[in-house]
Parts: structure tokens; C-alpha cells; sequence
């Protein structure tokens, strides 16, 4: 198997630790060929560990692509509302795209990366991983069987403990929608997808509640979506 050809775009947490060490662990199936990261520690580091040379790396995607490097897909891995130019960019050039979810904070965003993918005809395959857990696997096989009769509602908990919550989505980047998508689209979207994923039908209702759960030193937020289904 020849490995497929990968530009990185973003080497933060997914891109180095999840998608880039995907590639050096699986040196038969994927091979980074080009980095674009602006942070220059992340990106001396990332380039390090890749073989990658001078050539192949830049501090901005822009210039990642007017460079024209042999990549056949880019996975794009930047910060939440700045996925869709590049994505966009990589469609143009005729590159299948792994984009890190969410597509974007805003809707009409969203709809402008699939339209460019079904115009390209190329593959635009969303970060949601849980699909690919053996877990959730084996609960879409047995909901896909009918053996447990028609769906009627699925209720989905988001549990984010205390020390992610405080430094994440209080102090961290995720409290600013300038910067982040809000937390309904970066945490809860993996929820949304496994509903729409199991349940298989459209939604007849959806609600959102969040609530603060804490107990001694310790602590969680839980935020339910429920879905209902008429049959």
C-alpha cells in the first residue's frame, strides 16, 4: 500500500497529537508531506518529527498551497472559526479534506464547505470520531437491527469534568465566541451526530438543557440533548 500524501494544516492538539501521530504510527497508510502551523514552537517541533524540509513547511496555509505541494488530502486542524477557508482552499485544488469538527460556528459556513465538496466530488469527512469507537459501533448495529422496535427518543449527557470546564470553556479560548465555537458546537456536536447517526430519521424535537454538578473538590457540567422520534 502506497501511503496517502497529507498536507497538515494546524498543529495543535489534533493535528500533532491525534492526526499527525496517526501518520507516524501508520507510516504504510498516511505520510505527512507538508505542514502549515503559525506557532513557531509547534511548528519546529512538528516539522521535526515528520522529516519534513524547509521547503515543506510554512506558518500559513496560504502559503502551503500556492507552494502546490503533492498532497492528495489535507486535514485540516486549526481552531473552530478557522476551518472553512482552508477547507475551502483545499477543495478548489481538488484535495479530499478531514476537517476537524465543527465545520463552522455559522450555518450558511456549513453549507458553503458541502456545496464546494459536491462540486469538487471529493471526500469531506468531519471530524466526529465516536462513530468510529467500537462501542458506539456495535449500539448502531443493534439500533440499525430493529430488534429494539422504533426509536422513540435518545438522550445523550455531556459530561465535561471540572478542570476542563474552568480552563476550557470559562478561562479558556472556548469562552469567547470570537474564537471558538460555543459549546454547544465544540463539545456537544459529537451528541448531535450520534443522534442523527442512530436514530436515522429526522428529528421531531430537540431540546438542550445545561446544569453544574459539583461535589466536594469535585465537579462536572452535564448538558442533555433529547431527541424525540415519532414513528
Amino acid at each position: 500500500m502506497n501511503p496517502i500524501p497529507v498536507s497538515l494544516i494546524g498543529a495543535g492538539n489534533r493535528g500533532r497529537y491525534v492526526y499527525g501521530a496517526y501518520a507516524l504510527r501508520n507510516p504504510e497508510r498516511m505520510r505527512i508531506v507538508a505542514l502549515a502551523e503559525p506557532r513557531e514552537d509547534r511548528r519546529r517541533a512538528t516539522a521535526a518529527e515528520h522529516k519534513l524540509a524547509p521547503e515543506a513547511v510554512f506558518a500559513d496555509w496560504r502559503e502551503l498551497f500556492a507552494a502546490n505541494r503533492d498532497a492528495k488530502v489535507a486535514v485540516v486542524a486549526t481552531s473552530d472559526t478557522e476551518h472553512v477557508e482552508p477547507a475551502l482552499a483545499a477543495l478548489a485544488r481538488g484535495q479530499h479534506v478531514l476537517l476537524e469538527k465543527p465545520i463552522a460556528p455559522d450555518a450558511a459556513d456549513c453549507v458553503r464547505v458541502v456545496a464546494a465538496a459536491e462540486r469538487a466530488r471529493r471526500i469531506l469527512q468531519i471530524g466526529h470520531v465516536l462513530r468510529y469507537m467500537e462501542f458506539y459501533a456495535r449500539v448502531h448495529e443493534i439500533a440499525a437491527s430493529g430488534r429494539l422496535g422504533v426509536l422513540q427518543m435518545l438522550d445523550l449527557r455531556e459530561h465535561v469534568s471540572y478542570w476542563h470546564m474552568a480552563h476550557s470553556y470559562v478561562r479558556g479560548k472556548f469562552r469567547n465566541r470570537e474564537l471558538a465555537a460555543p459549546f454547544i458546537l465544540a463539545k456537544s456536536c459529537h451528541d448531535l451526530d450520534l443522534m442523527a447517526w442512530l436514530a436515522a430519521s429526522p428529528s421531531a424535537q430537540v431540546s438542550s438543557f445545561a446544569r453544574c454538578v459539583t461535589s466536594g473538590i469535585r465537579g462536572l457540567v452535564s448538558q442533555p440533548i433529547t431527541f424525540s422520534n415519532s414513528p
